[in-house]
């Protein structure tokens, strides 16, 4: 019974809404589901409409760390995440791409992209990805909330993403305690 302790749900790189359709199904009272592709949206809120939540959804079409307000950079500095936006500035980028009502913090939210390379050599830029990406998303993690990270990309491993979740969550900016659990 996960949906009705998280009310405010943020499903980035949602697709067709697998995630956060079935939350609002299960309870959740609202869900902003993000993705820069329109067809995919479009399922999501036809998705949605069929399972008597549409109400409770809503689509974003954008690209995902724009909607975060992340800085595109790699961590720079002591191993951390220098922000060139302020936190105002942050929030003043995510009313423009999703609008003024979509509020900057979530109960739950879920990261799961697509698969960010399909050979080896693709690891080391899909695991800097995963790190800059944990670290915005989990900026938008209310007080207590979960933050759940999937990944499909073959060539990084159980291991190497769990580090790289845990230090994007040590960065500056984002220092939360975490436990990490994996299936």
């Amino acid at each position: 019974a996960l949906a009705p302790q998280v009310p405010r749900v943020l499903d980035l790189y949602s697709y067709v809404g697998g995630f956060g359709v079935t939350l609002a199904h299960y309870g959740a009272e609202e869900v902003v589901c993000v993705d820069s592709s329109e067809a995919a949206l479009e399922l999501c809120e036809r998705a949605a409409a069929m399972n008597s939540v549409g109400s409770r959804v809503r689509t974003v079409r954008a690209d995902v760390l724009e909607f975060l307000g992340a800085t595109v950079g790699p961590p720079q500095g002591r191993g951390g995440f220098e922000d060139d936006q302020s936190t105002e500035d942050q929030e003043e980028e995510v009313s423009r791409v999703a609008g003024p009502d979509v509020g900057s913090e979530f109960d739950l939210v879920i990261v799961d992209p697509p698969n960010l390379g399909s050979d080896r050599t693709h690891a080391p830029k899909a695991i800097r990805f995963y790190e800059r990406l944990v670290h915005s998303a989990a900026r938008r993690c209310a007080k207590g909330g979960l933050l759940f990270v999937a990944s499909c990309t073959h060539h990084v491993g159980e291991p190497e993403l769990a580090g790289a979740v845990a230090r994007a969550l040590r960065w500056p900016g984002c220092e939360r305690e975490a436990r990490v659990v994996s299936c």
